[in-house]
């Protein structure tokens, strides 16, 4: 029960320091960042083209994190533009190259990453070889599909070279419908971005009437546009046993690329990018083992957690922890650090807070042992040492009903054996003044 008389100093700080955690977790949850959501909106492509199968694949990979995914069918990267514009989508699929093709940005983009080469392959008529654009000048082109990635970066190529609806008939047609006119001549010349693997690309490199162009000026255009690669495809790569091409020949490639708006949580930033290192580090027709996902070849903005995941990989928790489980721990150690910067001065105050009140009893009680003591030793006279051997009886039973923490027995021993030795000094100074 005496005990809390020691304890009420502690227990005030303690209940100051109580008040002051909850204000301070309240004052972190108001400014940190909140939780990751759980549900993405992706822009992919056309349901029969390669943004939308790459798009499943991201979803399965992220369902086992936790996270849905709601896939829209677009008619290609300048729509996505579009609903990443409008705040419709979270993240895209876009083509590099079409960065000016929406004219009414009112978000700002950042881009992930680049995911794989989209070359664009110019197929023509005829036997006689080109290798400029230029050379197309007058030409029926087909230029890709209304709001296709295609048809942004074909307007822009040829524009480059002086090509336009002006002196050229312009087509807007989708890859199909550009194989299909080609080989029966109502088309000159097609700018088609598909896969090697597609029908309609494998139709036109059966067709001994239609080449396919060299690009000869590919540094040139390399260095106009940064959004492009140059890329060599060898002799023979496209069909070996027709040998197409029939020598190495250079085309310009655009890449598809994963676009987000700067609201994107810096979380799933790395959720994201781990997804595509499982997807896309693998060797292609085009692509190197491990070149891909990468920081280049892009317009926007890189997004500050994906230049901090290509600087120095997926965190550590990341690489061995769900996705649930990292956002707790990343949650709790927002919160659980301040508070053990705040908590670890408040343990080395409190026992200082319990010494300091029994310290000061301590001393007081010394101090009147001391005035004592010197009047014992002094000329005083026989009423004074009855009244001083009075207060000490008082003194030495206030230390008993008034007992010290356990911590402090040897120090409360201690006083009771110098109040003891004092009574004794005035014991025998009464003896001596009654003689």
């Amino acid at each position: 029960m005496k005990k809390k008389k020691y304890l009420g100093g502690v227990l005030l700080i303690w209940i100051s320091a109580i008040v002051g955690i909850f204000l301070l977790i309240q004052l972190i949850l108001k400014f940190v960042q909140p939780p990751p959501p759980r549900h993405i909106v992706i822009a992919s492509g056309s349901p029969d083209g390669a943004y939308y199968a790459i798009a499943k694949e991201y979803e399965t990979l992220l369902k086992k994190e936790g996270i849905t995914c709601q896939i829209l069918n677009t008619k290609g990267s300048v729509e996505n533009l579009q609903l990443l514009n409008s705040g419709k989508v979270d993240l895209a699929f876009l083509q590099s190259g079409i960065s000016s093709a929406d004219n009414n940005q009112n978000i700002s983009l950042r881009s992930i990453a680049s995911i794989y080469y989209e070359p664009l392959w110019v197929f023509y008529r005829g036997i006689e070889e080109l290798d400029l654009i230029n050379q197309l000048t007058g030409k029926r082109i087909g230029v890709g599909e209304d709001n296709s990635g295609t048809k942004a970066v074909t307007i822009r190529l040829l524009e480059l070279n002086g090509i336009t609806p002006h002196n050229s008939e312009f087509k807007s047609l989708s890859s199909q419908q550009m194989s299909d006119q080609l080989i029966s001549g109502e088309l000159d010349a097609a700018f088609l971005v598909t896969s090697p693997n597609a029908k309609s690309f494998k139709k036109l490199l059966a067709n001994d009437n239609i080449q396919l162009m060299n690009f000869r000026r590919y540094q040139a255009y390399a260095r106009n546009f940064l959004f492009v690669k140059d890329l060599t495809i060898p002799e023979g790569m496209l069909d070996i046993q027709r040998n197409i091409p029939k020598q190495n020949i250079t085309l310009l490639s655009t890449l598809a690329t994963l676009v987000a708006t700067d609201k994107m949580h810096p979380q799933l930033v790395e959720v994201m990018l781990n997804c595509a290192q499982r997807i896309h580090k693998k060797q292609g027709l085009l692509e190197k083992e491990d070149e891909f996902p990468a920081k280049k070849y892009l317009e926007f903005p890189v997004h500050d957690a994906a230049a901090n995941y290509f600087y120095s990989g997926p965190s550590f928790l990341a690489k061995y922890l769900p996705f649930w489980l990292v956002t707790l721990i990343r949650r709790l150690a927002i919160i659980i650090i301040p508070l053990l910067t705040l908590l670890f001065p408040l343990f080395k105050i409190t026992p200082l807070a319990i010494r300091w009140p029994i310290k000061r009893k301590l001393n007081l009680w010394y101090s009147e042992l001391e005035e004592i003591e010197s009047l014992v030793n002094g000329d005083s006279d026989k009423i004074s040492f009855i009244n001083s051997q009075k207060r000490l009886n008082e003194l030495e039973e206030e230390v008993v009903n008034d007992p010290l923490p356990p911590a402090y027995k040897n120090e409360s021993f201690q006083l009771r054996f110098h109040i003891r030795h004092v009574q004794n000094q005035i014991s025998e100074a009464l003896g001596k003044s009654e003689k």
